[in-house]
C-alpha cells in the first residue's frame, strides 16, 4: 500500500525577512593571512607588554598551532577561549570556570597592528564578495527585507563589508545590527 506524504519544502521565496552573519558567511577570510596577523599581532602585543622577555621575537608563525583562539593570560593566571570576534567564550582561572559576563576579563583586541593592519591591506584578509552583492541586491528586487546580525564592532563591519561589497554596502540591508552579542542576544 503507497503512502501519500507531502514534503514540505523551505524556501527563501516564502520569506519577507532574511537574515545574514558576517564571519564566514558574508565575508570569506583569506585564512592563513588572517590567522598569520592574529599570531603577529598578539606577538607584537606580548613583546611591548612584557619587554624583559624578548624571546617572543624568535617565534615564526605555525598554521598547525596557533588557530585555537586561546590565549593564557600569564598576569591573572587565566586560560581564555575567544570566539572569531575577539570576545570571550570561556574564561578558567585554574579549574574554576567564569560563568557570567560579569566575571569574564575584558581584554583590548584593539591595540596594536590588527586593525591598522586589516585596513592598509583589506585584499591580503579578505575577498571581494561581488558575486555574494549580486545575490542579495537579487533578493531586494523580490522585495525581501535584508538584515545583517553580527557580534562585530560596527568599524570592523564596515571595513569587511566596503572591501567586499562596495562603499554602499549599507544600502544592501534594511537593519544592520552590530555587538549583537548572539547567540544570547
Amino acid at each position: 500500500m503507497a503512502s501519500s506524504s507531502t514534503k514540505k519544502v523551505f524556501s527563501l521565496l516564502s520569506c519577507d525577512w532574511i537574515g545574514f552573519d558576517l564571519d564566514h558567511t558574508l565575508i570569506r577570510y583569506r585564512l592563513f593571512d588572517l590567522h598569520k596577523l592574529i599570531y603577529e599581532s598578539m606577538r607584537e602585543y606580548l613583546i611591548d607588554t612584557y619587554e624583559s622577555n624578548c624571546d617572543f621575537l624568535s617565534l615564526s608563525y605555525n598554521d598547525h598551532f596557533s588557530v585555537k583562539e586561546l590565549i593564557y593570560d600569564s598576569f591573572y593566571e587565566n586560560l581564555i577561549e575567544l570566539n572569531s570576534n575577539g570576545l570571550v567564550n570561556i574564561a578558567l582561572h585554574g579549574v574554576n570556570k567564569y560563568l557570567t559576563r560579569s566575571e569574564y576579563l575584558f581584554y583590548d583586541f584593539n591595540r596594536g597592528n590588527y586593525f591598522s593592519s586589516l585596513c592598509l591591506n583589506p585584499d591580503k584578509y579578505i575577498y571581494k564578495r561581488l558575486d555574494v552583492r549580486q545575490w542579495l541586491e537579487k533578493l531586494k528586487k523580490l522585495n525581501k527585507k535584508l538584515f545583517l546580525a553580527t557580534n562585530s564592532s560596527f568599524n570592523n563591519t564596515d571595513l569587511l563589508t566596503r572591501y567586499a561589497f562596495g562603499d554602499d554596502w549599507k544600502d544592501l540591508f534594511d537593519l544592520i545590527i552590530v555587538v549583537c552579542k548572539k547567540p544570547s542576544f
